[in-house]
């Protein structure tokens, strides 16, 4: 887990596999003054859950490279009371089914904060 030390709470945290895409969101958070919490296996993010509120936003990646798709993790998340939940993807929007439980698909670009 990374957290970059601005503020005393994450505006959001990524969970994603890729340490590139990862450290690029810490770079770009830190440049505009944001605090984020990134993991980069949904494990790592199991054993920390407990401390971040339900509606705080969470960036999943589609494929994380394990068992479980990160539309799957984000499903089960979802049953766990957490309801900010996004879908990062290169994939198109289209080509996936409805998922209730995600508030938005979107592409792995930074969030505009």
């Amino acid at each position: 887990m990374s957290i970059n030390e601005n503020s005393s709470e994450p505006s959001l945290v990524i969970i994603d596999d890729r340490r590139s895409l990862t450290n690029a969101w810490l770079f770009v958070a830190n440049a505009v003054g944001k605090k984020i919490a990134v993991f980069n296996n949904s494990r790592e993010f199991r054993q920390h859950l407990a401390q971040y509120r339900k509606d705080l936003p969470i960036y999943i990646d589609f494929d994380l490279g394990e068992d479980k798709t990160g539309a799957e993790f984000a499903h089960e998340l979802f049953t766990l009371g957490f309801n900010n939940l996004y879908l990062m993807t290169g994939y198109d929007r289209d080509t996936f089914e409805p998922m209730p439980w995600i508030k938005e698909i979107i592409s792995k670009d930074q969030p505009l904060w």
